[in-house]
């Protein structure tokens, strides 16, 4: 198998995809990763990354802490993946995006006809 085409071994399903080809992904070659999201409780700390692969449909990056444990973080929460768009776009003018709030909606009006009785929306 080439080194662009991955493999993510789930027993329920195989999925198959390539990585960009295009763009290089400077975190993963230094070696080093940050965790960088506002509310993470270890915002600001580097590890050594061990491998970055897609586990039960989540992307994320793996090293060993301190005891020698294999462990992981979601890659959404480090500095791997590059900065959102729309984070970067709105200056920090805009704390949620309309998508999300429209989602956010949607599952509390699910929510509440629940708890009405009713079945749909």
């Amino acid at each position: 198998m080439s080194a662009p085409l991955q493999m993510a071994l789930s027993p329920a399903r195989r999925d198959y995809y390539r990585a960009s080809s295009t763009t290089a992904d400077s975190k993963e070659e230094s070696g080093r990763f940050t965790i960088t999201h506002p509310f993470h409780p270890l915002r600001g700390t580097r590890y050594e990354l061990l491998e970055r692969r897609k586990t039960w449909s989540a992307d994320r990056v793996f090293y060993f802490d301190c005891n020698g444990t294999q462990r992981s973080f979601a890659t959404n929460l480090t500095d791997v993946l590059p900065p959102d768009a729309f984070v970067e776009a709105s200056a920090g003018r805009a704390a949620f995006r309309v998508a999300d709030l429209l989602e956010l909606r949607e599952r509390l009006d699910r929510h509440l006809a629940k708890s009405e009785g009713v079945d749909h929306v």
